[in-house]
C-alpha cells in the first residue's frame, strides 16, 4: 500500500464519515503522516497509546472503544 498514489482527495468527496486510527509507534505509517490525511478527510484522528503499526492486536481494548465511541457518536448528514 505504501507504493500506491494518494487517493485522499477521492476519499474526502465520498459522503461518510471517516476516522483515522493508528498506533502511538507506527513505523510503516508515522503520526504526523496520518494526522494530515486526518486533517485532510476532516475525519476523526484517534492515536492509540503504546501501540505499533497494528493497534488492534497490540492494544485490542483501546482499539475497541475508539472504534466504538466513534460509531457511536452522532455525525452529521453526509459527513
Amino acid at each position: 500500500m505504501c507504493t500506491e498514489p494518494d487517493r485522499v482527495a477521492e476519499l474526502a468527496a465520498v459522503p461518510l464519515p471517516f476516522h483515522v486510527l493508528s498506533g502511538e509507534r507506527d513505523d510503516t505509517w508515522p503520526v504526523p503522516d496520518l494526522d494530515m490525511m486526518a486533517r485532510r478527510l476532516r475525519a476523526h484522528r484517534t492515536v492509540v497509546g503504546g501501540a505499533e503499526h497494528s493497534p488492534a492486536a497490540d492494544r485490542p481494548g483501546p482499539t475497541a472503544r475508539a472504534l466504538a465511541d466513534f460509531w457511536d457518536a452522532p455525525h452529521p448528514a453526509g459527513s
